[in-house]
């Protein structure tokens, strides 16, 4: 969100008279604490146009050492794995039914831009969330696509046996670190979502399906503001403790800074 403010500033700021070289120079000096720590050897790859449409690598500096932004960038992990899951959650909030071909074409799209992990769908009541109501036949339209894993929620044993059935090989399960925002969502207390969740988590270990656990509003909550990291810390450890592979910690409603969030996992 940061960084689409700062594009539509630059745009406004030069209009018309952007170009590849202009408009780089006025995104790095918009993003002056970012660059000063690094050295960025950029590579513009442009179009018939003449327009830049993709940048290279960024290399760290050698001659920054000093820098505070340097030493975080030291402790960054080799990689970062990303989980696309605006198939499910960027859609199952739409009113307007999004016909299954558009959905199918979306995560064509999205495993054409190079993403690995594209969560497709949820198997919900088509009840509380009508939008998702198709997720047998996204499964079956993307069954052969290669050169990705397609995820999909499962909110109690119901959902993940017809996951199953529809061919799912990997499932996911969502918690919450705030009581009155599980209440609100799922329609249950902590407690009870993590006693359905060991349902799911055993069945899916008895045919060795993988089962990444959302937490969410690890930092913030809309109901209760901010969420103590203690209560982080259970809903983890629950997750981890019945056999989770992976645990993804979300800012639900996106009150995370680097300060909250260092006080919250470290």
């Amino acid at each position: 969100m940061i960084a689409a403010r700062r594009l539509d500033k630059i745009s406004r700021l030069m209009g018309s008279r952007a170009t590849p070289s202009a408009f780089l120079k006025a995104f790095n000096k918009e993003s002056l604490l970012w660059t000063e720590s690094l050295n960025p050897k950029v590579r513009l790859l442009g179009n018939d146009d003449g327009d830049a449409v993709r940048f290279s690598t960024y290399h760290y500096s050698s001659n920054s050492n000093h820098s505070p932004t340097n030493k975080v960038l030291r402790n960054l992990p080799a990689h970062v794995k990303i989980v696309e899951v605006g198939p499910r959650d960027g859609l199952q909030n739409e009113k307007e039914i999004v016909p299954t071909s558009t959905k199918v074409q979306l995560i064509k799209m999205l495993v054409s831009s190079g993403l690995t992990v594209v969560e497709a769908t949820s198997f919900v009541s088509p009840k509380w969330v009508p939008q998702l109501a198709d997720a047998k036949d996204v499964m079956d339209a993307i069954r052969n696509i290669q050169g990705a894993r397609f995820p999909v929620l499962t909110p109690n044993l119901k959902g993940f046996e017809a996951a199953v059935s529809a061919g799912a090989n990997e499932v996911a399960i969502f918690a919450s670190a705030s009581e009155s925002f599980s209440k609100s969502n799922i329609n249950c207390s902590i407690e009870d979502s993590l006693a359905r969740f060991r349902d799911v988590v055993s069945a899916a270990r008895e045919i060795s399906l993988p089962v990444r656990g959302y937490v969410s509003c690890v930092v913030g909550c809309p109901v209760e503001g901010i969420v103590p990291p203690s209560k982080v810390a259970y809903v983890a450890k629950q997750l981890f403790d019945m056999g989770c592979s992976e645990i993804s910690l979300g800012d639900t409603i996106g009150v995370g800074t680097p300060g909250n969030f260092q006080v919250t996992f470290c």
